[in-house]
């Protein structure tokens, strides 16, 4: 992300991501090139309130494990699902099942147990840009 923002010559850009792919990617950027962007969107905490890093890492082996525990069509099941409140778009969702469906499970799965796991508040202080949090 940190070239692409280089090779466009972006300045104070807003950077947005989703999900936990987007979270290690923003922490990412904001700890390494900080002068690369503007506002940075933070959804941390938004899972485990208060959560100690130890806490997390259990947690998400514990997240982790269920999922890869259930069979194929109860996880299909449980993405579909989850998946509805994605979009405000009903006739979208067929498309975003389809995403979910080619995606690889295990990978997904390790994403988000890593993304989950990982603490980035010690690095928080270093991160001068400001923080936007969105919620629903």
């Amino acid at each position: 992300m940190s070239r692409l923002l280089a090779m466009e010559q972006a300045q104070g850009a807003t950077v947005v991501g989703h999900s936990t792919g987007g979270l290690g990617a923003l922490m990412m950027l904001a700890y390494d090139e900080p002068a690369l962007v503007g506002r940075l969107p933070l959804l941390a905490e938004m899972l485990l309130p208060g959560a100690t890093p130890e806490q997390a890492a259990a947690q998400a082996s514990r997240l982790a494990q269920r999922m890869r525990s259930l069979p194929d069509e109860a996880y299909r099941a449980r993405q579909d699902m989850t998946l509805t409140t994605y979009t405000k778009s009903p006739s979208f969702l067929s498309t975003l099942q389809a995403w979910s469906n080619a995606s690889d499970r295990a990978t997904a799965t390790t994403a988000f147990q890593e993304a989950l796991a990982t603490d980035f508040r010690p690095a928080l202080p270093d991160i001068a840009q400001p923080v936007l949090v969105l919620a629903a």
